[in-house]
């Protein structure tokens, strides 16, 4: 399996926008309270405070602005809210919050990265990619960091948490394949695809950043704070949000946004129509990312976004050997759901020793996997 090489600055539609758009900021960095107050200052868009940022170049200079000489904001980028009076404006430089955080940040050891000035001083034709409503999305003044950051190519693999054999056996595919290409693998640290990408990477002695929907003192789910250890100690973990932030359902949204904002790379193993991962998938088209997805069989309702992905040119393939299928009333049942081996003897009304002797003979020959989850996987191959 040989995908094309690692991609160009930007996508064929011409509209991708910066490949990691932030660096890291010194702790001791005068300006670390300042990005603070930006990132949590409530009452402007995000439109309007990268106009802020834009003219005043800096946080700490937009700050120490009487709000006498604000620029006018656009009504259509800030409904309802125009330019703020000088007490309004005054009121809304409170830096106590944001010096809280900043010292909650630091005894949890959470670092800081921040936008690129690079990206926000960028040419007019750039700036306006960021301003359209869904464009607002791609906005992040800070992120919150455990670890180190990989500063090289990263590819995010995504997928449903309800993975079935094929999308286990293509994410190991995938991410070998990726790790020797050199790739660090972004993922998002849910069940299924996500959370078997990282364990992959790592146990190959790969790099994998996990981005999650909360605050770095929260752990969702909870089963994966051994996982979100391990990546801190070996990767990293990184979230649009501050301390203290619940993984509310709106919140994934925005952690797709910046996973597919870090990644050169997208690439959709498995996920049917209403799956969650096909989200990651729409940022990354809008963002410019290049959209890989595995096709999987043909018909298979696991992988129907895909296969919508591709039908309607918006993905490219990325090439998985599945191999042939082999039948079995063991396999056909595990195909449908992965179970446990005592649920498969429940159902099948066969003793747990002849069972489990013909559960190694299967995983021997590939066509099963016992995974962590504490249930035989169909494979598939």
């Amino acid at each position: 399996m040989h995908p094309p090489h690692p991609l160009p600055q930007l996508a064929a539609n011409g509209r991708g926008l910066p490949y990691k758009p932030f660096e890291p900021l010194n702790p001791h960095d005068p300006s670390h309270l300042y990005w603070l107050w930006l990132a949590e200052l409530k009452g402007l868009s995000p439109r309007v405070k990268l106009d802020l940022l834009r003219h005043f170049t800096t946080p700490q200079a937009l700050w120490s602005t009487n709000g006498l000489d604000l620029p006018s904001l656009s009504q259509s980028h800030n409904p309802g809210l125009g330019p703020p009076t000088p007490a309004q404006w005054k009121k809304l430089k409170d830096l106590d919050p944001a010096s809280r955080l900043m010292e909650r940040n630091a005894s949890l050891g959470i670092k800081l990265w921040t936008l690129n000035p690079g990206a926000y001083r960028a040419s007019k034709e750039l700036a306006d990619q960021w301003v359209e409503p869904r464009q607002s999305e791609d906005i992040f003044f800070v992120v919150y960091v455990l670890g180190e950051p990989v500063t090289g190519p990263s590819a995010a693999v995504i997928g449903t948490r309800q993975a079935s054999g094929d999308g286990y056996h293509a994410t190991e595919l995938v991410c070998r394949d990726l790790i020797q290409r050199g790739f660090c693998i972004n993922s998002g640290l849910a069940l299924g695809i996500d959370s078997f990408a990282h364990r992959f990477a790592l146990a190959e002695g790969g790099q994998s950043q996990g981005f999650v929907a909360h605050g770095l003192d929260r752990c969702y789910p909870s089963a994966h704070y051994g996982l979100m250890r391990s990546l801190t100690e070996h990767g990293a973990v990184i979230s649009p949000f501050p301390l203290g932030t619940e993984p509310y359902k709106v919140n994934f949204l925005r952690r797709n946004a910046l996973m597919s904002l870090w990644s050169e790379e997208v690439i959709l193993i498995e996920a049917g129509l209403q799956s969650g991962a096909l989200n990651t998938a729409e940022h990354a088209i809008r963002q410019g990312r290049r959209l890989w997805a595995v096709p999987g069989r043909p018909g298979s309702k696991a992988c129907a976004g895909n296969q919508k992905l591709l039908s309607q040119g918006l993905a490219e393939a990325y090439p998985v050997a599945l191999g042939p299928g082999v039948e079995t009333p063991i396999l056909t049942l595990l195909r449908d759901t992965p179970m446990s081996i005592g649920a498969l003897a429940d159902v099948m009304r066969v003793p747990l020793a002849s069972l489990e002797q013909e559960l190694l003979e299967y995983e021997r020959s590939l066509l099963v996997a016992y995974l962590p989850d504490g249930r035989w996987h169909y494979r598939g191959w």
